[in-house]
């Protein structure tokens, strides 16, 4: 269940840049489940293991041997969701597709490998909890939508209730509060690739909108640009003006959508990047915009999801790389202005 996902905890320790590092947690029992990577042996012997703990008591619940060793098994890797109230989904993205499920009431692994016959998929990605994304390997391929009961039957899979293309994504939402007749029907949002057009499709995935999500904020100010205070560093050598990207996220019934504008410079010395970053968020629940003050990063951004904490206050979790190290990683969570 996506919503089983959680992206802030007490533990973390904050600093100007968020916290380093990156997690994978769920909630369970009540209770916060965090699932890592950790190396372990030498290396002659070395060895890596899926360690399952719990983040609140810091109590080490169960471990799993990854096979083969890769030295490039990163935690960023992991996609860890809850399939049901008790069982731990686990995904890992390589070259072969891993999966695992663990039930944490009974502490009992299932595991889905065959390295005969590997999953011919790259991720699984959740869609609420009735459905599934399975993205393929290749991007010629198109991506099937399964129902949830597949998750724990990926070696013997039904056939598929829709398919998208290999750039787009669906997300599960409930616009009941509109006071648009139609609209009231929608129950997921399609997405795109790189672009602001959406289609918003009713609970048998059949079109009852198309949409341009910059319609949707009454704030919104096309090619708007903030002028950006750049440090002294900065000069008309060796600047690159990246292309600008656009995000569309959507989790716990509120759709982000996110223009990132980057600017570079490139040095012997450093890595600089300094960039404008405009972010509009919907609440379908309340049915009204959300603000959040990201504003100017000097990092690129990597995932942004919105989320709701246990208070319901809706939030927005940012995941950047370093600008001098694009295998590190530092996440910051933001609370709306409203």
């Amino acid at each position: 269940m996506a919503d089983s996902i959680v992206y802030e905890h007490d533990g973390f320790n904050y600093d100007a840049d968020g916290f380093g590092g990156s997690y994978r947690l769920v909630r369970y029992n009540g209770q916060t489940i965090s699932v890592t990577i950790e190396n372990t042996g030498t290396k002659i012997d070395s060895a890596q293991n899926i360690v399952i703990s719990n983040l609140d008591t810091g109590e080490k619940i169960t471990s799993w041997r990854l096979y083969p060793y890769s030295p490039y098994a990163l935690i960023e890797n992991l996609k860890v969701f809850m399939y049901s109230d008790s069982v731990l989904f686990i995904g890992f993205e390589s070259t072969n597709y891993l999966a695992w499920a663990f039930n944490l009431a009974r502490s009992k692994w299932k595991d889905f490998n065959n390295f005969f016959s590997p999953l011919p998929i790259s991720k699984i990605i959740p869609v609420g909890h009735k459905y599934i994304m399975l993205i393929p390997k290749f991007n010629n391929w198109q991506i099937k939508i399964l129902t949830w009961d597949n998750l724990l039957h990926l070696n013997n899979l039904s056939e598929p209730v829709f398919t998208i293309d290999f750039a787009s994504r669906l997300y599960p939402i409930n616009w009941s509060s509109s006071a648009i007749g139609h609209l009231s029907s929608v129950e997921f949002v399609q997405t795109f690739g790189n672009s602001e057009h959406v289609k918003l499709l009713d609970k048998n995935f059949n079109l009852v909108m198309d949409l341009n999500i910059r319609d949707l904020f009454p704030n919104y100010q096309l090619g708007k640009l903030d002028k950006l205070d750049e440090p002294d560093e900065f000069t008309k050598d060796n600047v690159i003006n990246e292309v600008p990207t656009v995000k569309i996220t959507v989790n716990a019934n509120c759709l982000l959508y996110l223009e990132h504008k980057p600017k570079c410079k490139i040095t012997k010395d450093k890595h600089i990047i300094i960039s404008q970053t405009h972010c509009y968020c919907w609440d379908f629940t309340a049915n009204n915009p959300v603000t959040f003050p990201i504003g100017k990063l000097n990092h690129n951004i990597r995932s942004v999801v919105p989320f709701r904490n246990c208070q319901n206050q809706i939030k927005c979790f940012v995941e950047t790389t370093h600008p001098q190290a694009s295998y590190k990683f530092f996440a910051k969570v933001y609370e709306s202005n409203s």
